[in-house]
C-alpha cells in the first residue's frame, strides 16, 4: 500500500486510527504529517457525517463505492468544494472478523468542475447561437451533426430528431443532396474549411439558393474535434 501512487488509507481498531500512503498525504494537505494514528473522526470532523453512512457499512462488513461525492473539507485553513470517487472495503483479522476499513480513493474536483464549465460554456453557445440570424450548426469528428440552431428549424421546418446526423441533407434540394453530401464529407476527411453552395428547401416549400461555409474545430492537442458552420439564404432558386 505504502509503494502505490493510488491515495489508499487503513482506519484500524475500535478508534479507526488512521494510517496511509504517501499519495493520501497529497490530499490531506495541511493535515498532513500529524493526521498519522489520530482518529479517523478527528481528522475529517468536517465531513463526517457525509461519509459516516459509508463508514458503518464497511464497518458492517458491506463494500461500498461512491463516485463523485461531493465533500466540503478544509485542508489549507480554509473550506474548499472538492469531489472525490472512492471505495470503502472491510478489514479483517486472521479470524474473519472486522476490526476496521480500507480505502481507496481519488480527488476528481478537476474533472467535475472542468466538466460543469463545459457544460456551461456549452449551454451559453447554444443560448448565443440560438439568437443569431444564421443559420449555425456543429458537427463531430465523424462528420455527425450534433448541433443546429433554432434558425435551421424555424427556416427548414426540419425538427431534431430528423435533422441531426446527416438528416440536414435531406433539406436540400433533390439534384443537389448527392453532391452536397460528398463535398462535406471529402471535407470533413480533410479537415479542412470549405464552402458548399446548394440550394436549400424552406418550410413552405420554397427552395432557396444557400452558401454553407465552415471551419474545423480542435482540441487543445491538436485532435480534430469536427466543424461549425453557417449557413447563408442567399436568394430565390432561379
Amino acid at each position: 500500500m505504502l509503494a502505490s501512487k493510488f491515495p489508499m488509507f487503513v482506519a484500524w481498531g475500535s478508534e479507526l486510527g488512521f494510517l496511509y500512503n504517501n499519495a493520501y498525504a497529497e490530499l490531506l494537505g495541511e493535515k498532513h504529517p500529524s493526521a498519522l494514528g489520530q482518529r479517523f473522526q478527528d481528522i475529517w470532523a468536517e465531513i463526517w457525517p457525509d461519509i459516516l453512512p459509508f463508514i458503518e457499512a464497511a464497518l458492517r462488513g458491506e463494500a461500498t463505492w461512491v463516485e463523485n461525492l461531493p465533500l466540503t473539507i478544509n485542508r489549507h485553513g480554509q473550506d474548499e468544494e472538492t469531489y472525490f470517487t472512492f471505495s470503502y472495503s472491510p478489514a479483517f483479522d486472521d479470524e474473519e472478523r472486522v476490526v476496521g476499513m480500507f480505502c481507496a480513493c481519488t480527488e476528481t474536483t478537476r474533472q467535475v468542475l472542468a466538466e460543469r464549465s463545459l457544460k456551461a460554456g456549452v449551454e451559453d453557445f447554444r443560448s448565443m447561437a440560438n439568437d443569431a440570424p444564421a443559420m449555425i450548426w456543429v458537427t463531430d469528428p465523424n462528420g455527425y451533426c450534433t448541433y443546429l440552431n433554432r434558425r435551421w428549424y424555424e427556416f427548414t421546418g426540419q425538427v431534431e430528431e430528423e435533422a441531426l446526423g446527416l438528416g440536414w441533407s435531406k433539406a436540400t434540394h433533390p439534384d443537389d443532396q448527392d453532391r452536397a453530401t460528398a463535398e462535406f464529407l471529402t471535407a470533413n476527411s480533410a479537415q479542412a474549411p470549405f464552402s458548399i453552395d446548394y440550394r436549400l428547401r424552406r418550410a413552405d416549400g420554397v427552395y432557396r439558393r444557400a452558401v454553407d461555409r465552415a471551419e474545423p474545430r480542435f482540441g487543445p492537442s491538436g485532435e480534430f474535434l469536427g466543424y461549425i458552420g453557417l449557413v447563408f439564404d442567399i436568394g430565390d432558386d432561379r
